[in-house]
């Protein structure tokens, strides 16, 4: 949304395509944030106000992106929409000025597509909740009182931590449920969990001041403006942070429906502890989408190996990727925190507005080439270009490549079996040179 609201008030017509049936995403499960533990509906409400009330936003609702097609400047986006329990085809991106529709572009139950184009594409598809029951050591959903962080906030919200009529005096945090687990493939850090818990901690603590609350970690990271003084605070109240690992968790068959049991490693003291808790949140991590894999094939997007989607450098260029015109924001990209994903948003929208304000697109000159007189138009080439720039010309049945599209990789030289595709600056005379220039 702030990508949205930072293209649009340049005055291109911008289009937000949501999976669910509101705004707001991940934002929405939340009921404070840190460190200023304001509000969440404060912070997000005139946020999503100003996006439906944008007249150069267009926001379509519990719909998806199917295809995409083209390239910087000139990208056609296939969007599919619900209708009526159904899902029906629409192409979404700046209107055609002819206003004309796409004769063939019909869903099933006939809903004609309207054909349009955009100069650029953010990304913002957003992470997903580790899964606990891929540790069914912790006993979540097997024990009432063993739930996770996101229901956690539910309960903060209501103002009422009382679980079966019983209002908890011992709770107990887990941290790294899902992060930093080599034996799930998630060897990295979630990044805001440490904070989240310290908030969350902090506020069981305000609302029962008489509860004993502990926060099992593994190391606490606590980057971020204000964040260190935020975990300081967390522990003035009360809040008691035990380092160590926690290996199991269990109910005696004696207290059917009381406490449980976690039972872990005090790293610090170098003995096994058992923890009796009336409540235990897992801090439970994030993790790539689900469908992150087939917008990675739908946009031609590398993917790093946690899963999420990859950067062009991590340094240089944090908001672009291989496919020109088309830009990253948020924990699509990894964990982020709120400010940073905001952060990130306006330097994509920032980003994509460049070509879109210059009005051209400055093209590589190491591209591949294609001798016509050579080319048998097989269509190999066409079917091993990772970035679609090659195609077959439906006249003369010889391979035509864009260099819009063409990142020069090679794979097309490489295949050909006519030997009629080189690239420029890199021709098979300047290599022989250049091998015989270190030879000699």
């Amino acid at each position: 949304m702030a990508a949205a609201l930072d293209v649009s008030e340049t005055g291109f017509p911008t289009y937000l395509v949501e999976r669910e049936d509101r705004l707001g995403g991940r934002l929405t499960d939340l009921n404070r944030t840190f460190p200023t533990m304001e509000p969440v509906s404060e912070l997000l409400g005139p946020v999503i106000e100003r996006v439906q009330s944008h007249p150069g936003i267009t926001v379509f609702l519990r719909s998806e992106v199917t295809q995409v097609d083209g390239y910087v400047g000139n990208f056609e986006v296939s969007i599919r929409e619900r209708v009526d329990g159904r899902m029906s085809l629409r192409l979404v991106a700046e209107e055609d000025a002819t206003g004309l529709t796409d004769p063939q572009g019909r869903s099933d139950d006939s809903t004609p597509s309207t054909t349009v184009q955009a100069g650029a594409i953010i990304v913002a598809t957003g992470y997903d909740v580790f899964d606990p029951d891929r540790k069914p050591e912790l006993g979540y959903h097997e024990y009432a009182n063993v739930i996770t962080s996101l229901e956690m906030e539910d309960l903060l919200a209501s103002g009422d931590l009382a679980l079966n009529g019983r209002t908890p005096q011992r709770v107990a945090f887990i941290q790294c449920v899902g992060s930093r687990d080599v034996q799930l493939g998630n060897a990295y850090c979630s990044r805001v969990c440490c904070l989240y818990t310290a908030k969350q901690a902090r506020l069981v603590r305000e609302m029962l001041p008489g509860a004993e609350v502990s926060v099992f970690y593994i190391d606490v990271r606590t980057f971020g403006k204000g964040a260190e003084e935020f975990y300081d605070e967390a522990r003035s109240l009360g809040v008691l942070y035990r380092r160590g690992n926690v290996s199991e968790i269990y109910r005696r068959r004696s207290d059917p429906d009381g406490r449980v049991i976690l039972v872990a490693e005090d790293t610090l003291l170098g003995q096994p502890i058992e923890y009796e808790a009336d409540l235990v949140v897992l801090a439970v991590g994030m993790e790539p989408r689900a469908g992150a894999g087939e917008v990675s094939q739908l946009l031609k997007l590398p993917r790093s190996p946690d899963g999420f989607f990859l950067e062009a450098h991590p340094k240089l260029r944090p908001v672009d990727t291989a496919m020109d015109g088309v830009f990253l924001a948020g924990c699509c990209q990894g964990p982020k925190d709120i400010p940073d994903t905001v952060a990130q948003a306006k330097a994509a929208a920032s980003s994509a507005l460049i070509p879109l304000v210059r009005g051209s697109v400055p093209v590589e000159s190491a591209t591949a080439v294609v001798s016509e007189e050579v080319c048998a138009g097989c269509g190999m080439c066409v079917d091993v270009c990772p970035y679609d720039a090659p195609a077959l010309d439906p006249v003369w049945n010889v391979s035509r490549i864009n260099p819009v599209l063409c990142k020069a990789c090679g794979a097309c030289a490489v295949t050909c079996p006519s030997k009629a595709i080189t690239l420029q600056h890199f021709t098979a005379e300047q290599v022989m040179a250049q091998v015989d220039a270190l030879v000699d």
